[in-house]
């Protein structure tokens, strides 16, 4: 269904009372209307994701990204190693490409599996470490919840903002294990 040209349609299908709306009274019929543009807008929104993902599915280099991915979620380094020597190239195209459903880059899964090494070649090849996945998290939230002193510091030199807040309004270091003891 094309959502610009059926908007109106759409709404008329999917939205509950619509119909109905003319005998309620106008503060109801208001906040009817209200909360069926929300449902259309959080609607759209789902199917621009979907869209999205059909798009992203066809595309060689995801593959390849999810098995970079995979690779640091495993702390499989051969696997990874192997990837870089073979698909170097897609890695430096997608270096700050984020995860559909989390958000997260390569970058924020080698520091959450405190891959020193790898966050470190991340960086040199232009990771950028002020990116935010969709809790919030920066690569510098996700050090300091680990309380990993050498990722911290490595963040910092290649300009990690520690002011960045995540989505419950804490700064990086507020994840601290020690600070929270």
């Amino acid at each position: 269904m094309n959502f610009d040209n059926n908007e109106n349609e759409f709404k008329k299908k999917y939205s509950r009372n619509y119909k109905n709306s003319s005998k309620m009274n106008d503060k109801y019929k208001t906040d009817s209307i209200v909360i069926k543009i929300a449902n259309f807008d959080q609607l759209t929104k789902v199917a621009s994701v979907i869209k999205t993902q059909e798009i992203e599915k066809d595309n060689p280099d995801v593959k390849i990204f999810e098995g970079f991915v995979d690779a640091l979620l495993t702390r499989k380094i051969r696997e990874f190693d192997y990837l870089l020597k073979n698909e170097e190239e897609v890695l430096d195209r997608n270096i700050n490409r984020q995860e559909l459903s989390t958000g997260n880059t390569l970058l924020m899964y080698a520091t959450q599996n405190n891959l020193k090494s790898i966050v470190e070649l991340l960086l040199a090849k232009g990771s950028d470490p002020n990116l935010q996945n969709k809790f919030g998290n920066s690569a510098l939230h996700i050090a300091y919840k680990n309380d990993n002193i050498f990722i911290i510091n490595l963040l910092f030199e290649y300009g990690a903002d520690q002011k960045l807040k995540n989505n419950i309004g804490l700064l990086p270091f507020q994840m601290s294990k020690f600070i929270n003891s």
